[in-house]
């Protein structure tokens, strides 16, 4: 486990270096450094509070999870949760990597495996549930959307999303199929809880849902407010609705925390709302924030409790 976290760590860190490398020489020139002067420290710092609140209102949705399901996870043990799925599940294709420490900290609180992969399937069905609520959004302004990159990205996501959907649905209802076994085990789990736990806090899953919005509301209004802080004169929402695509986009990707495709799709559907000078700049800002910064703290923080109750188990 240890080697092959090493492994990813060392694939994540190649690619993303490569990729930004190779964006940043093409894209910086003479005039890069004659458009920072219109920087804006102040957007910057807004673009890392409103990371700042993702991480917050995402912690919050896990505690009304884990009500709906009759427990009481607090504030330190859901950051705990969230952080570390960060950390490992930014250094492993689809973001998988972090159930295992997810759910060996959640045990700790004495939320059983079960009940742990219930909350994280939750999670996870939660924000895809979301993804239509944004769409009227985006139809609305397709038409300002030229960009071969944002159009193949966002059927790209439409098929893959509506594929899941189907399936998801079919396996709620019954459906056998062997091809997804293991997302059917899953499903089962989630619907036996849904049936059991949630359908009698219907408020708890409710609020767990609205702090789902808000977290991606968060998330999404990042990448403006890095433009915004570039000194870029941008359509906030429009950037918003392509942060969307590329975010959701994304999870079907299968390298760890999507690197290299994170970074060139970025390029290629960014590029007609940020000058070319600063593109290279922005890309970097934009992965730090949005990414980096998540798997750093939460690296940080869960090798923290690690060793800490390491040594409080260690013999004397």
């Amino acid at each position: 486990m240890r080697e092959k976290l090493i492994l990813n760590l060392k694939i994540f860190i190649f690619i993303s270096f490569i990729s930004i490398l190779v964006i940043f020489i093409k894209t910086t020139s003479p005039k890069t450094l004659y458009a920072l002067r219109n920087t804006s420290f102040i957007f910057i710092l807004l673009s890392i509070l409103t990371t700042g609140m993702r991480f917050f209102s995402d912690i919050i949705r896990s505690i009304f999870i884990s009500r709906a399901l009759g427990k009481n996870l607090g504030i330190r043990s859901s950051t705990l949760f969230i952080l570390s799925g960060q950390f490992l599940g930014g250094l492993t294709p689809f973001q998988i990597g972090g159930v295992p420490l997810q759910i060996y900290f959640l045990k700790k609180d004495g939320i059983t495996i079960p009940e742990g992969s219930a909350i994280i399937l939750t999670r996870g069905i939660l924000s895809a549930i979301a993804f239509p609520f944004f769409l009227p959004f985006i139809f609305l302004k397709t038409g300002s959307f030229n960009s071969p990159v944002f159009l193949g990205l966002f059927y790209y996501l439409l098929f893959f999303y509506s594929f899941f959907f189907i399936i998801f649905i079919l396996i709620f209802l019954g459906v056998k199929i062997k091809r997804f076994q293991n997302l059917s085990s899953g499903i089962e789990r989630f619907k036996e809880i849904f049936l059991k736990d949630f359908a009698k806090r219907k408020k708890e899953i409710l609020f767990a849902f609205i702090f789902t919005i808000i977290s991606l509301i968060f998330y999404f209004i990042t990448a403006p407010f890095i433009l915004k802080g570039l000194g870029v004169n941008i359509d906030f929402i429009k950037v918003s609705l392509l942060q969307i695509i590329l975010t959701y986009s994304l999870n079907f990707l299968p390298t760890p925390a999507s690197s290299g495709f994170a970074e060139f799709g970025a390029y290629g559907i960014f590029k007609d709302v940020c000058p070319y000078e600063l593109l290279g700049i922005y890309i970097i800002l934009w992965r730090f924030i949005t990414c980096y910064l998540g798997v750093i703290l939460g690296g940080i923080i869960s090798s923290y409790y690690l060793i800490k109750r390491g040594k409080s188990c260690s013999c004397p």
